[in-house]
This record gives C-alpha cells, sequence and structure tokens, in this order.
C-alpha cells in the first residue's frame, strides 16, 4: 500500500465509495458534481474555486506535490485559487501555488502554475498567457466557426439547468451553421 494512500486512510479521506470524500469535500465549499475537474484529496482545503467554475473532463486541480515523500519524507503543498467565470480545458492541471483570476480560459492540456491575471487566455506546457478574452472574443467573430447561444438557453446554462433537449438544440443550430457553409 502507498504511504499516500495511508496517509489518506488516516485522514478517513478515502474508501471505495469517496463517500468521505465527497461530503469533505462539500464543507470545504468546492461544488462536488457541478464540474468535471478531479480534486486533490490530499490537501482540498487549499483549494478554492469562484462562481461560476466550469470544466472539461480529465482537468485536474493539485495543492500538493509527493514527488520527495517516499525518498525524503517531504510533502511539498501550495494553495490554488481560482477566479470566478474561470474555465478549464479538457485534460489541463492546475498545480500547487496557483491563482487565476477571474474572467479566465484555461486551455486543454495546459500545465498551469503560477500567478495569471485576470481576463487572461492561459495555455501550453507551461502554461502562460496567450492572450486577453478580449482578443480571444475579436479572432473568434472574425471567423465563421462560432454561433451566438439564443438567450433562452444562456439562461438555463447559466442557472446550471440545461436539459439534454437544449443541449440538442445548441447541437442543431452548430450542425445548421456548418450545412450553410
Amino acid at each position: 500500500m502507498s504511504i499516500l494512500k495511508k496517509i489518506l486512510e488516516k485522514l478517513g479521506l478515502i474508501q471505495t465509495s469517496h463517500g468521505k470524500l465527497n461530503v469533505y469535500f462539500k464543507s470545504l465549499g468546492l461544488p462536488i458534481g457541478s464540474h468535471n475537474t478531479q480534486l486533490d484529496a490530499l490537501t482540498p482545503s487549499l483549494i478554492k474555486l469562484g462562481k461560476n467554475f466550469v470544466s472539461a473532463p480529465g482537468s485536474k486541480i493539485v495543492s500538493h506535490d509527493s514527488g520527495l515523500i517516499l525518498s525524503h519524507g517531504l510533502l511539498r503543498f501550495g494553495r490554488v485559487e481560482i477566479g470566478d467565470n474561470v474555465f478549464l480545458g479538457t485534460n489541463s492541471v492546475i498545480l500547487a501555488g496557483t491563482f487565476v483570476g477571474d474572467n479566465c480560459i484555461i486551455g486543454a492540456g495546459a500545465v498551469v502554475k503560477g500567478v495569471f491575471e485576470a481576463n487572461s487566455v492561459i495555455a501550453g506546457n507551461p502554461a502562460k498567457r496567450i492572450m486577453s478574452v478580449e482578443e480571444l472574443l475579436e479572432k473568434t467573430r472574425a471567423g465563421t466557426d462560432y454561433i451566438e447561444i439564443p438567450d433562452y438557453l444562456m439562461a438555463k446554462l447559466n442557472a446550471g439547468k440545461l436539459t439534454f433537449e437544449e443541449r440538442r438544440e445548441i447541437e442543431f443550430i452548430v450542425n445548421e451553421k456548418i450545412s450553410k457553409g
């Protein structure tokens, strides 16, 4: 059994159902089931997620580093703070000691460590600010591969109440635009 697993068991944070861990996450104010991100199970109290946090599958937020734990018995750690209205792309990783400001977009596969100002598009490994959200918006609107989501669907999306049928409606709008080419 790994040292990390033993530590997690001693803290009562792991069991086969993950029930205790989910209860602990909720007690810390970390939203469970409302995003696709895997949160650090050893030091989740060091993680703060802002309002309207959205993430794609495979993304992770880690507030510790166990690289030296087996060889030297040392556990490195750091706070992670994610601002409001942040999108975290597929398979991206936020590392310990990171601050991401409000209204940021983090690209797929990014490995993020450090301080990033609000309204930034962040991408790469190591991640860096590649442009502002406003610049991305301008580039997107200059192209043809986007749609405007209707207000009534945006209201439901913002409320977290988008149904399967409404998601299919968005897909229909996308396919309609593609077919008009």
